[in-house]
């Protein structure tokens, strides 16, 4: 036998991982560069607001929380934003967005190509990365949450690697990792959570399968090591803590957040088209899963389902094993061949152990030695290019990017920040971070920053929006003297015609503007 699909030499793969990485990013920059998100503009204040004044640790944004306790733990993240977005414009976020998501497309290639025993393996990891990354989709938009499905990647990737090769160094970059992670966003807590169940279901599975309990004691460490790590920040105790204000709603109103609702065919069809396909290589598996996959597998499925947001890092947890199951499946079907040396568990299958002197890597060089050459540095210079026109301050030319007036309320912003209309303003729940950015020292009713604001200034602000029983003793308690909002919403559509008090200053494509007589 001497078939050149199962011919291949180190040179390739990492010929691949570079084609990999430089193609996500161009299609990145290139293709899904529209500035979307309505918290990326109060994050770029808050950057400037930390290098150039002071390190908030209470609301100063808001007329209605003013003074309210304020964690900021994604400050990290807003100095990064603010540096790209002072110096280089929308391009300078559409550049780090690019790059987290270039990470990515390579950690999830790394993580498979390391599980990956079949030689004809690379072609499936190179299919099963590019699926993992349209369930990726979502978190890719322009707020800190770009940092942290990286950072999760690579933990994955650090703890197979040492469960394969033992090597301490590895270990020893999980906590410094964490130093950086609790820094830029709170996904961090999701790292250990992941830590915490992998030795969880390592401590039971040999319970069962010794009656003993032992445990890694160096993943333990590290473990420990890591939430001591992130402490390692402005705010203590507090930032290691604040995930946990997520665990319902009275804290933090889950409820008032679209991306925390149920996953659904509407929010999350790339998800349930994955999990059905990973219920079907599952029925026709036959080796058993170790409990600590089951045990990932379960908790961060069951989240996912719960809160679509945590649908990217369920497909991160399940698409090494999705893939196993995959590999074991190509394997059965492959005819063995008794000409290959064996692997003891492979009993002739074609495996990267396996190659000899009849199968030598010639064959797929000579065939792709071009390939090769040509496409890998037009795709690395290519990206070079594109990163090296939006450090010029040039990035407008080939991006094109813009704030798309459909999405935001652009002339009416320009219309209130003109006539430096006096008073406390009522506005949209996704207006509130441009607000902030664009109309310095202007108060906001409300923005992103739900965590802030709490269930309280929550439900009088969805009361006064729906025109709810109550609504205008609400507007007069906060001294309301002028609304920017939807120009659909009810109070946006009939607040002039229900109280005659108001009248119809400005409108704009999506936003009209109200101001008390």
């Amino acid at each position: 036998m001497n078939n050149p699909i199962f011919c291949v030499n180190h040179r390739q793969e990492v010929a691949w991982a570079v084609i990999l990485f430089a193609a996500a990013f161009l299609f990145y920059a290139l293709f899904q560069n529209d500035i979307q998100g309505y918290d990326i503009w109060w994050h770029i204040e808050t950057g400037r607001l930390i290098l150039n004044d002071h390190f908030p640790k209470s609301d100063i944004y808001s007329h209605t929380a003013y003074g309210r306790p304020w964690v900021l733990h994604e400050w990290g993240s807003e100095i990064i934003f603010y540096l790209l977005y002072s110096r280089f414009g929308f391009s300078g976020l559409i550049w780090i967005k690019s790059m987290t998501a270039a990470s990515a497309a390579l950690l999830m290639f790394l993580i498979l190509k390391m599980r990956s025993r079949l030689i004809v393996g690379r072609n499936l990891c190179l299919l099963v990365t590019v699926f993992a990354l349209i369930g990726f989709h979502k978190t890719w938009g322009f707020r800190p949450q770009i940092f942290s499905l990286p950072f999760f990647l690579l933990l994955i990737y650090l703890i197979g690697r040492w469960e394969q090769e033992k090597r301490s160094a590895l270990l020893v970059a999980i906590p410094l990792m964490f130093v950086v992670w609790v820094n830029l966003h709170g996904g961090y807590f999701i790292g250990l959570i992941y830590i915490g169940i992998h030795i969880a279901g390592k401590v039971v599975g040999r319970r069962f399968d010794s009656g003993k309990f032992r445990f890694d004691k160096k993943l333990v460490l590290v473990f420990f090591s890591s939430i001591l790590m992130c402490l390692v920040n402005p705010n203590g105790v507090a930032s290691l803590l604040y995930p946990l204000a997520y665990r319902s709603n009275a804290q933090i109103p889950l409820n008032f957040i679209a991306e925390w609702y149920p996953a659904s065919m509407s929010n999350s069809q790339y998800y349930f088209v994955f999990i059905l396909m990973l219920i079907a290589v599952l029925y026709f598996s036959r080796r058993a899963s170790s409990l600590p996959e089951i045990m990932l597998l379960v908790f961060f499925n069951y989240y996912a389902i719960k809160h679509h947001r945590l649908t990217a890092n369920a497909i991160a947890v399940s698409m090494p094993f999705f893939f196993d199951k995959i590999n074991e499946l190509y394997a059965r079907m492959v005819k063995p061949d008794r000409n290959l040396a064996l692997l003891s568990s492979d009993a002739g299958i074609p495996t990267e152990a396996t190659q000899g002197e009849e199968n030598s890597p010639e064959p797929l060089n000579r065939r792709y030695r071009y390939f090769y050459y040509l496409l890998v540095p037009t795709l690395v210079l290519s990206m070079v290019f594109v990163s090296a026109m939006i450090f010029a301050g040039k990035g407008k030319v080939i991006l094109k990017s813009e704030i798309k007036k459909l999405k935001y309320p652009l002339e009416n912003i320009a219309v209130l920040k003109k006539s430096g209309t006096p008073g406390n303003l009522f506005n949209q729940y996704r207006y509130g971070g441009l607000i902030i950015l664009q109309l310095p020292g202007k108060k906001v009713f409300i923005d992103g920053r739900i965590d802030v604001y709490g269930p309280d200034i929550a439900d009088e602000y969805d009361t006064v929006l729906e025109m709810k029983d109550g609504w205008q003793e609400i507007m007069k308690k906060y001294n309301i003297s002028h609304v920017l909002v939807d120009k659909m919403t009810p109070l946006g559509k009939f607040l002039g015609r229900i109280d005659h008090r108001w009248k119809l200053a400005a409108e704009d494509n999506i936003s009209v503007i109200y101001v008390k007589r």
